[in-house]
Parts: C-alpha cells; structure tokens; sequence
C-alpha cells in the first residue's frame, strides 16, 4: 500500500474544510478558527511545491548580499565567496535561511556603527531588510499546487484559560453580590494581541449589564510595560474620564491565581466595524465614515496633556510631563532599543534597518507630546446608524506627535479619498497644527512596535511558548504588510546623527560582582557576552531582563514552564482581612573581597489586635565587628513608603524599589551605608501550595542578585560588590505551625543558584524540596537532603552541606562554610531563627549563601540568651568573630 503524498493529504483537508465545515457552522468561534486554519493549510502546500524554488532564490540571493557586506566590513580579509548548497526540502532549507537571517542581521549591526558617515553601509543595511520581506511577498503572489487539482492547541501555561465560572466567581468577590450570575460568555475569536470576551451579567438586584473582557495572552507578543494591561486600565480610565467614546474599564484581576492572565472589564460599546486592517483596502467605506474618524482624531489630539499627569507620573520616567516631542522619542527609542536587547526575540535585519534610521531621523519638534491611539484605523472603530459610538483597543497608545496617528491611517485612507480632504477635515475639526515631513519618522516608528511584537509572536510560535493559529496571520499577513509599509516611508531619506550604545551599565555592575568573589568562570563568561555583543542586542543578566515580564514563562528543565511576575510582587501588597497577614522583604548579601555582609529583613503586620507592627531584622558583618537591630515595634504611616517600599518604624533601615533595583539603606549611630540588589534571575514562586508550609509561604518569591553600593562601619568605608539572594512574600503566616526549618538560598551569579528548604511542621509532617537555577534555567530536585553543622549549643549551625538530585539525574553537592563571623540568632513570635552567611562551592564554581536554621521543638517557652557562636541581643559586637 502506497504512503499517501503530503500534498493529497492536505489538499483532501482544505476541500473537506471549504466544502463540508464550514458551510454547516454556526458558532463564531469555530467559524474564526476555519478562517485561520485555511490559509495555514494553503502555506503548507505551498511547502511542498513552489516554496522550495523561491526559498532557494532567496538563499542565492541572500548569500550574494552576506559577501558583500563581509567584503565591504573586512576587504581582502572576506576571502573567497564560501561554498553553499541549496538543496534538500523545504524545512532543511528553512534552516540555511534562518541562519543567514542571523548572520546578515549580525553584519547589519556592526554597519550600524559607521553608517552616520559611510553611505555605502547604509545601502547595505536597507539591502538586508528589502531581501528579508522578499520572501513574504513573493510567497503571497505564489499559487498552491494542490494534487490533481482538488481545490483548495492550547497554551503551555502554568494557570488554566479564562472560563465562566471563574469570571462569575471573581465578580461575586469583586461586586460583593454573591446572587451575581453570568448568564452569556463568549470569545472574540478575532483578536490580536490581547484576548476579548463578551459577557453578559445578571445581578441580584434582576437588572443586567453588558461587560467586555479584555485579557492577556498566557505567552505575550509584548512584553513591554506600556503594552501591559495594568498600564492600559489606568490610562483608559484617564481617557474615558475626558468624554471621549472610549470604554470606561470597571473590575481589574491583576496576575490573579488561577487564571493564564490579567484581565479586566469594560463597559460594552453598541456598533459594528466598518473593516478590517487586512481587508480594509477592498472593503468600501463612505466617505462619511472617514471623516468622523478626522474628527475623533483632532478630538483626541486637543486633549490637555495634564489631563493623563498621574498615569504618565505613575508609568513614565521622572521628567516625561516636561518632555518635547523631540525628547520623547529619543525617551522611546532609548526603551525600545533597551526591550529588543533584554526580550528574546527573532533576528530581523529590518528591524536592525529601522532601528538605525529612526535613531538618525528623531524630528526637531519642541511641540509638547498630544495623547496618541497608535492603532486608530477603521478595525477599532465602532460604527451603529452611521455614528462612531466608540474607540477601541489602546493597547499602543502613548504620548507623541499628532502625525503619528496620522500617518498610520493614510495607507488605507487614501484608497478611499483624497488624502488632502482628509486633512483638512482634521484641521476644521480642531486638529493639530501638522508638519508633514514628520510622517515618515511616526509611521516607521509605529511599524517597528508592531514588528516587534510579530517577530515575538513568530518566536513564541516557534518555541511552542503559545499554539494559536491567530499568529500565523504575523507571517502571513501583517510582516509583508507592515515591512512594506517600514521599507515605502523610509526610502531616499536622508539620514544624520548617529546611534547611541545601548546602556553597558548593569552587565558592568555582574562584571565587576564576579571579580570580587572569585568566580572566574562567571568573570569570563561575562566578559565574552560583552566581547561578542559590544553592549548591543545581549542578554543583560539583570533585572531588567524580566522587569516588565506579565505572564512571562520561565524555562523548566523538561520542558515546562513557570510564570514570571514582574515588580508588581517586589513592593507592598495590599493586605489580606487575615489578622496574621504579613507583608516582608529579605536581602542577605556577601562581598568576599571586603568581608562585609548583611541580613536585611523587614516585615509588616498591619491587622495585629493590638494595632500594626514592624518586625525588623538588621545584621552588618565586617572586620570592625557585628551590628544587630530586632525589633518589633508599631507599624506608622511614614513605614508605607512611595513606590510601595517599607519602612522599620523607626528610621533605621528602609528598602526602596526603584527602576528593578532594590535599595536597601541603614542609618544608625555606627553604621550607615547604601546597599544596591540587582536581579540575575526571574521572579517565580516555586514554593508548594499545600500542606502546613503553605500557611507559613504562600506567596514567596527566592531571587538570587548582585549587590553594590557603600558601608560605613565605626568610621570604616567600604565599598561594595557582591553577591545576593534577596526574598519577598506576603499573606498569612503563622508561626505556630513550624517545629524547625532550614532555608538555604545561595548564588554564584548565574551559573548557578540554589534554593533548599526543609519543613518540620506541628502536624509531625516533614517536606523537604528545592530547586537550582542555570543561565535563566529552572531544574527542581526530585530529593534534597540538607545536612546542617549544629555548635555545642544545638542551636547555632556552623554552615552545613546539601545535596540535590536533579530531575535530569544529575546529583549537585553544596558545600556552606562559614564566613568569619558569628550566626545572627532571631527571636519572633516565640521561634528562633539563626542566620550564618556562608562562602558556597559547587564543582568549580564559588559564592555566597544565607544557611537559616530553627528550632521550636519545645514551642518557644522562653527566649535563649546564650550560644556558642552567634549573637541574640541588639548592639554593636567587635568580638563577633566565630571561635
């Protein structure tokens, strides 16, 4: 029996869909789903016909392109034009493909940096991104081959998808109506970006309300927090406040638990659109509908700025209200430069290209910035008895030039009308005073956040991050369309200026982090990553790597994924009607070279019968001694500090969070100092949700980092860099619930980090888990065994050794010695707690670690006050060196 060809077998599919299924559906759903299913099914028989010659094409093409870019860069040092082949299937020439994109995305980074003043480059760099959408456009001219002429998943998520039952159950909570019931839940399949539902609500009172749900995806396009759906409530709120037709949002869930992302509710709109972005050419709209659409445009752009202050205070960078057009997109083009280094993304030599021209094109405009849509067109207007009734989807919205919106619009308009008519509408209408010679600068600047959101779509798609067949329309049909419209507005435009370096600062700080502590080979490692990048387009092991992150999955050996939060779970909380809530921040840190460290612990407990209290743990380490602070004193309002930070209730130490660094800083009679902690990894909480631990941990976040900064010690000044491993955790915590327990969080920069945890708990339960942390990598343990060096006193541990076996079968043994100095011995809530920092050695790698112990066994009948090696009382310890 012979196999069935590729080509019969899709081409029986296609027919079946076109002829059998879709006729006989009903469902909006589905019938969205057979929309985007069929043009997939067309490419793929195109894969196994005409794709293969025009792939070849390319890679002639391409490869004639990459040796005149390597001779222009090297001359005579090019060599000879290397050999290649073009032979094999489709998918083995994808791979020759996708590495040349690399490679001349490579070649067009390093003629970035003489294209100011080398035309030639310049000419290149435009070459690479007309030869990277060739093969987009080319591909939609072809005609499947279908046999013998017939005619033509869910997400890897951690939480699961949006349902009824679930919305109903967080609108009983968020309205207080338990009698609330939702009676209609439908999904737009249609959207892009963002997901959309409809929703219709019944409340106890009998009366109904029409709500849409707008929600993240689980894997992102975007993860810049401008995109974000927190950013974009707030800023709708602003708008819908003005009069504008825009949806006034209601209920925001916030990284809820058990749902795969932020949502919030809206008021729902009555209209129809008029047209798609896609289909928007062919479809005839009135020239009425066009001219609303000038109107609602100068409407949006006569806006006071004022009116958006505390959003643009709350989201932007210090300054941004007193920003020029001019400085805002250098402002911009300085994040988004940032975002493509630190979010993983598709090589892309038009995005390199267009990146390189919007850096030299930045118009002189001193204009104060106007609110812009960013995606105003006639696929997010709507539309009932020839009346725009409302504006749509603000997810691109910022703040910029008025020819921004403008120019995004003209493409489709002037298919329609006269471009000119268009304008002076606008203008009539109260419109901005324009300058044309802008529109080429906001229309390439527009196109590269949409590109970049594609090529992030297209990388999800392809690392299995997300299975939505939505995303296949990026290639399909938005890159061709958007690449075209990058490639038509930046043509013969001269260029001046020339390209800032992305900012070398927090690679520098790791750099000089792994110097100090011995760990050559993280020294060297970093060292390549900076040799290889020049502090361009690489991975910054730092916090900003994850900073705006919503719904970010972090890698698991084996496949899996974790969420990743951003530093919305790094400040205050808002409490929980629990009186044993808390809300605490952890920082211990060691800097080997100096021989300074800490233990920095801040806790809030606001709903206390007695009132609000801070616990305060506060421990320096240095040859001049030991300083130590507890206490547990009333929580004031000075303790809620701006930016969600904490205070200790009496002005002694305080953290700050502020652009993802975490600024730790003590002020006392013999010490003062300022202590930096860096991120090198992700926030994900890998803590069990079950069991007694579970009421001790329940949110609790183990983030390894680096510290820099000053100490002053008894007169002494030093300097630091070092390593870290910072905690954040809140909800309930009950102490009574742990016999004893051993913590140990470590790192030895981003080769490596740890986490181990035991767990003896009052129900005679005992648990013991962990997990390492490698480049970015998660690998649980299937065992931990953790082995602490009790002193004579049976209390204070001297350090200790743990040995983790792997999931992937690998067995990591960690040795924890003791730095020269005493335990730091804690006493709350009738638990004592020991703290030793510890030099950490795994293999050849070299680090630091906090090994915490405790022992409650006989439930904290009294408080100890003497012990071999550590220090209970407050004060300052110059005899606190370990014996």
């Amino acid at each position: 029996m012979r196999i069935n060809p590729t080509s019969q077998t899709l081409s029986l599919v296609i027919r079946a869909i076109e002829t059998t299924v879709a006729p006989d559906l009903t469902n909006p759903t589905a019938i969205g789903a057979i929309e985007l299913i069929k043009p997939a099914l067309h490419d793929l028989l195109k894969r196994q016909g005409p794709s293969i010659p025009l792939l070849r094409k390319c890679i002639e093409e391409g490869e004639s392109l990459n040796y005149e870019m390597t001779q222009h860069l090297e001359g005579t040092k090019a060599g000879q034009k290397r050999p290649y082949s073009t032979l094999g299937d489709f998918d083995t020439l994808c791979e020759k493909y996708d590495q040349l994109t690399e490679e001349l995305d490579e070649l067009c980074t390093r003629l970035t940096k003489v294209a100011s003043h080398d035309p030639k480059a310049s000419e290149f760099i435009r070459k690479a991104a007309e030869w990277e959408l060739d093969y987009y456009t080319t591909l939609q001219s072809i005609q499947p081959q279908p046999f013998k002429g017939e005619a033509s998943h869910p997400d890897d998520s951690p939480n699961p998808p949006l349902t009824k039952e679930f919305f109903e159950s967080f609108l009983q909570t968020k309205r207080e109506d338990p009698s609330l019931s939702v009676t209609s839940f439908i999904s737009n399949p249609g959207s892009f970006g963002k997901q959309t539902y409809f929703a219709t609500v019944r409340h106890g009172s009998g009366s109904t309300e029409d709500l849409v749900i707008r929600k993240a995806d689980p894997a992102p396009i975007m993860l810049h927090s401008s995109f974000l759906l927190p950013q974009e409530y707030d800023l709708l709120k602003a708008v819908s406040a003005t009069g504008y037709p825009a949806p006034t949002p209601i209920d925001l869930a916030e990284n809820l638990p058990g749902v795969d992302g932020t949502f919030f509710t809206m008021s729902k709109i009555s209209g129809k659109l008029p047209g798609s972005f896609l289909g928007g050419h062919e479809a005839k709209i009135d020239e009425e509908v066009w001219f609303q659409l000038a109107e609602k445009l100068a409407e949006l752009h006569a806006i006071p700025l004022e009116k958006f202050e505390e959003v643009i205070k709350k989201y932007d960078e210090e300054g941004a209200m007193e920003d020029t057009v001019q400085s805002r997109y250098h402002r911009n083009l300085r994040g988004w430069r940032d975002y493509a280094s630190r979010i993983e993304h598709l090589p892309s030599p038009f995005i390199t290209y267009l990146f390189s021209w919007l850096e030299r094109n930045v118009p002189a405009d001193d204009r104060k910035p106007v609110l812009t849509h960013g995606d105003f067109n006639i696929h997010n207007v709507l539309f009932e008895d020839v009346k725009l009734t409302g504006v749509l989807d603000w997810e691109c919205s910022d703040f910029g030039a008025p020819e921004q919106d403008l120019a995004y619009i003209q493409p489709h308009l002037s298919r329609h009308m006269p471009w000119e008519k268009f304008l002076d509408h606008y203008k009539k209408s109260g419109g901005q005073e324009l300058n044309m010679q802008y529109m080429s600068f906001t229309l390439a600047y527009s196109v590269l956040r949409t590109m970049l959101g594609g090529v992030r779509a297209t990388r999800n798609l392809q690392v299995g991050h997300n299975r939505d067949l939505r995303y296949i329309m990026v290639e399909l049909g938005f890159t061709p369309a958007f690449m075209g419209m990058g490639l038509a507005c930046t043509a013969d435009k001269k260029e001046d200026g020339s390209v800032e370096d992305a900012s070398r600062k927090e690679t520098e700080v790791e750099e000089k982090a792994a110097k100090a502590n011995g760990n050559a080979e993280l020294e060297s490692t970093l060292e390549q990553d900076l040799k290889e990048t020049n502090g361009l387009h690489g991975h910054h092991y730092v916090a900003d790597r994850y900073r705006t992150a919503e719904d970010m999955l972090a890698k698991v050996s084996g496949g899996k994924t974790l969420q990743i939060y951003g530093d919305e779970v790094n400040g205050r909380q808002k409490p929980g009607p629990q009186e044993n809530w808390q809300n605490s921040v952890v920082l211990v840190w060691w800097d080997d070279k100096s021989a300074v460290g800490g233990f920095h612990r801040l806790g809030h407990e606001p709903n206390l019968k007695d009132g609000g209290k801070v616990v305060m743990w506060n421990y320096l380490l240095s040859p001049k001694g030991m300083y130590k602070r507890m206490h547990h004193v009333p929580l004031r309002d000075a303790d809620l500090l701006p930016k969600n930070g904490f205070g200790s209730g009496d002005d002694t130490c305080r953290c700050e969070l502020e652009d993802g660094e975490h600024i730790w800083t003590v002020e006392d009679e013999d010490v003062s100092g300022k202590i930096t902690c860096v991120d090198t990894g992700p926030d994900v909480d890998c803590y069990p949700k079950k069991g007694q631990i579970n009421s001790f941990t329940s949110h609790h976040f183990d983030i390894p980092g680096i510290v820099h900064g000053s100490l002053k010690i008894k007169g002494e000044e030093y300097k630091i860099d070092g390593l870290g491993v910072r905690d954040a955790g809140w909800g309930p915590r009950n102490w009574g619930t742990v016999y004893s327990h051993r913590w140990i969080a470590g790192t030895c920069g981003k080769s490596l980090s740890i986490i181990a945890v035991s767990w003896h708990g009052v129900d005679e339960s005992i648990s013991t888990f962990g997990w390492v942390v490698r480049n970015g990598i998660i690998t649980y343990a299937k065992k931990v065994k953790i082995l602490a060096y009790m002193e004579e006193d049976a209390a204070t541990n001297h350090g200790g050794r743990v040995t983790f076996s792997l999931t992937t079968g690998e067995i990591l043994d960690v040795e924890c010695t003791p730095v020269p100095a005493k335990a730091m011995v804690s006493f709350h809530q009738n638990v004592c707690v020991v703290d030793r920092i510890c030099n950490m050695t795994c293999g050849g790698l070299r680090g630091m670690c906090n090994f915490e112990t405790s022992a409650n066994i006989q439930m904290g009948v009294r408080r100890p006050t003497k012990f071999s090696n550590g220090i209970i009382d407050n004060g300052f310890f110059e005899d606190a060196e370990s014996v």
